[in-house]
């Protein structure tokens, strides 16, 4: 049986646990994370802690429906087991027996086949294993990758991680060809203060002189290094 553990009720050392014992282990799905990333979130739960589900909603007007939160790439069904198909299409019907609208991104061991009602969409994204020597990861780079770091080594520039959020988050706005609202800009640095807070992110800039002219932020999890925002 599938129920909703509203989130004052979930026990997150149970959760968390199941998430960081999960082949698709991620930052995303954590109890803390959800917290600083969501409006409002409950767990869908299978058993005893089987199988979690992390759903986040929002109301308009007197509609709640289910959003994907904020800088928040994938959620989905975690459990120390795989999970197959009949499985995560539980979990995609129970939120429909509450929510007739929304959109969620289910994480790559969610394999769903198409569904009377919904529409589903496949997302590319890139898993690389760091566990070797730099030398070695380099051989692996793009040529054209190679080409831009032995021409970037020409120049006086120096990597470090004295940047505060403020700065990170002014320096994105400024750069960002896309336009954003100042409402965008207030929950990045919202976001990006309160995972600082918990030790989880790092941020690197580059600097040319007195400036900045490139910067990154670093997302960590139990077995992941998320490249989160540049």
């Amino acid at each position: 049986m599938i129920r909703i553990v509203q989130r004052k009720n979930i026990d997150d050392e149970r959760w968390n646990s199941i998430i960081a014992a999960s082949k698709h282990e991620t930052i995303y799905p954590y109890t803390w994370y959800m917290d600083v990333s969501a409006d409002q979130w409950f767990g869908l739960v299978m058993g005893d802690y089987e199988c979690v589900m992390p759903v986040a909603i929002r109301k308009k007007y007197t509609i709640k429906y289910v959003y994907q939160p904020f800088h928040n790439q994938q959620l989905g069904v975690y459990s120390e087991k795989p999970i197959d198909n009949e499985i995560t299409r539980m979990f995609l019907h129970r939120i429909r027996k509450d929510f007739l609208m929304g959109n969620y991104a289910f994480n790559a061991g969610n394999i769903l086949r198409e569904e009377p009602h919904y529409e589903l969409s496949d997302r590319i994204n890139y898993v690389l294993s760091l566990n070797g020597e730099y030398e070695e990861l380099y051989k692996n780079f793009a040529q054209n990758t190679r080409r831009n770091i032995r021409k970037s080594c020409k120049f006086d520039m120096e990597i470090s991680d004295k940047i505060s959020v403020p700065e990170f988050v002014e320096f994105k706005k400024s750069s960002n060809e896309k336009r954003e609202s100042n409402a965008f800009y207030q929950n990045m640095e919202r976001l990006l203060l309160e995972l600082k807070e918990m030790d989880k992110i790092k941020i690197f800039a580059v600097h040319l002189g007195h400036e900045i002219c490139a910067a990154a932020v670093f997302a960590f999890s139990t077995k992941r290094m998320i490249y989160m925002i540049s």
